[in-house]
């Protein structure tokens, strides 16, 4: 019988910058998503132990929405999540821009599956290079088929990311936040 004593193992290539990527990677991925904590806390909670929101948002960034080669790497916003859930989102959804109150209008149909009338609806708008991000400060609900938000004097001529979601009105379960673009 004869005995192996040496097992080869295929040898793994190690990338180069392999840690500056990943920690250029968390880096921007944090920097995204700091300015949008308080939303984060609502949507992304949890009563697990040793889950927090803001890592199970992290968690969302850095395994989706991050693209590029180092040190070239940047988030890419369409694949954010700011929210997940099984609730049903909005169809046909229409933004308008007016100065610095944006406008989105869908479908309020009532009949959705996993959705009521009654059910919350948000309107983020973000400036990640200001660092600036807020929600509509009005209620607003599904039924209404539309939601508005009047941006703050910093925003006013800037570009900002905007994003819609539902929860229903016990902010416990949300649906999975639509990315409006750029306006």
């Amino acid at each position: 019988m004869e005995w192996i004593s040496k097992i080869e193992l295929p040898k793994v290539k190690k990338e180069p910058n392999g840690r500056l990527a990943v920690q250029q990677r968390f880096k921007i991925a944090m920097e995204f998503l700091a300015p949008l904590g308080k939303l984060l806390q609502s949507t992304y909670s949890t009563r697990k132990r040793g889950k927090s929101a803001m890592g199970r948002a992290m968690s969302k960034v850095l395994s989706g929405a991050i693209e590029g080669a180092y040190p070239n790497q940047y988030v890419n916003p369409a694949k954010v999540l700011l929210s997940e859930g099984t609730l049903m989102s909005a169809r046909e959804i229409e933004l308008k821009r007016d100065g610095n109150t944006l406008t989105a209008t869908f479908n309020a149909r009532s009949d959705y599956i996993f959705g009521n009338p009654d059910d919350g609806v948000l309107l983020c708008a973000y400036s990640p290079s200001l660092r600036i991000a807020g929600i509509n400060e009005e209620p607003s609900i599904r039924a209404d088929g539309k939601v508005s938000i009047t941006l703050p004097p910093q925003l006013k001529d800037q570009e900002v990311l905007v994003y819609i979601l539902f929860r229903t009105r016990d902010w416990k379960h949300f649906s999975r936040s639509v990315y409006l673009g750029e306006w």
